[in-house]
Parts: C-alpha cells; structure tokens; sequence
C-alpha cells in the first residue's frame, strides 16, 4: 500500500527529518516489485530526511523492487 503521507510512495522505514544517533541492523525488507501501470509509485526501502546523521545501516538486505511503469 501507499504511504499515508505521500500517495506516490512506498516506503518499508521512513527516518523523520534531523533524526540522529539510530541504527538499522540485520533486517531484510521486501518491496513490491510492481504497481499498476500510470500509478506514480515509487519505492523505498529506508527513506531519510533531510539532515538525518550518526546513523548505521548495518547487514541489511534491502530489495525495493521496482516503481511503477508509466
């Protein structure tokens, strides 16, 4: 499903603006690998605001498959 706060995006972890000091550790996310053809969707595994520092994305496996067509 879309992002409650963005209709054009998909994301598994999103990171507010100015977050520090945080970590992301041994996970594995999964995306769609597709939407329906003309919908705008893209995909984000993690998706950080602006200005975020001190964090770590540690052996993670991220596969955010792929937006939509358009």
């Amino acid at each position: 499903a879309v992002d409650s706060d963005d209709a054009n995006g998909c994301t598994a972890f999103s990171v507010v603006a100015g977050t520090e000091n945080f970590r992301f550790q041994d996970l594995r996310i999964e995306l769609p690998s597709t939407h329906a053809a003309g919908s705008d969707i893209s995909n984000y595994g993690i998706r950080m605001g602006a200005g975020c520092i001190g964090y770590a994305i540690v052996r993670c496996y991220i596969d955010a498959g792929r937006g939509s067509e358009p």
